[in-house]
């Protein structure tokens, strides 16, 4: 009867301990899905910035611009030096006077105006592609916030694997860990009443009984 106690007790405590493991292997992969979701998601947005920026690497053409702009601000400091310097001839001119100075003068005052419109064309070109650039920025900002997300993601998803590996493997395992150690003899005799010590008991009972009895009629008598 206690063997088949005790084998209840373990099919009951088995049947409860993998209902609980099961309950928490499914939590598992339902947010495992959830997050595989969540992951496609992510890759479908990176190709749909990618389509919709049409640039295959954006860091390559953000150098490319940005030595672009750079070239393009030394190429506006130069007119604009040079422009410096024609000004200090044309008033070097003036200061001097005379009729033979006046084509020369003209020359460099269409020279100036020349470089005007240079470093007006640079400057809106400047301002172009530093927009541009900022663009640029904010698209790979958000690549990167992506990829950061996708990499999130990426990580939590293994841990969930993990976990829900250890719980499949360890299922079984622990559920076998509540056994009978051994089982328990049958007794030849029965535990109660034991009659052989019942009867040594009472005939020693017995025996100081009558030998009281026999000493108090004894000393009575007297």
């Amino acid at each position: 009867i206690a063997l088949t106690h005790a084998q209840s007790y373990i099919d009951i405590a088995s049947r409860e301990y993998q209902s609980e493991t099961s309950r928490a292997a499914n939590l598992i992969r339902d947010r495992i899905a959830e997050r595989e979701g969540e992951l496609q998601a992510l890759y479908d947005r990176r190709d749909a910035l990618r389509a919709e920026y049409d640039v295959a690497d954006l860091r390559r053409q953000s150098e490319l611009l940005m030595l672009s702009l750079r070239e393009a601000e030394r190429a506006r400091a130069d007119d604009r030096m040079e422009r410096r310097i024609q000004e200090r001839r044309l008033e070097d001119l003036k200061a001097l006077g005379g009729s033979s100075g006046r084509g020369t003068a003209r020359d460099i005052e269409e020279q100036i105006t020349l470089l005007d419109e240079q470093v007006r064309f640079r400057t809106g070109h400047i301002a172009e592609m530093s927009q541009q650039l900022s663009d640029y920025a904010t698209r790979e900002a958000a690549f990167d916030n992506n990829e950061a997300e996708v990499r999130a993601i990426q990580e939590n998803l293994q841990n969930l694997r993990r976990q829900l590996l250890s719980f499949e493997l360890g299922e079984q395992v622990q559920a076998n860990q509540v056994q009978i150690v051994s089982t328990p003899d049958v007794p030849v005799y029965p535990s109660s009443p034991k009659v052989l010590q019942t009867a040594i008991v009472a005939t020693i009972a017995g025996g100081l009984l009558v030998f009281l009895v026999a000493v108090l009629q004894d000393i009575f008598g007297a």
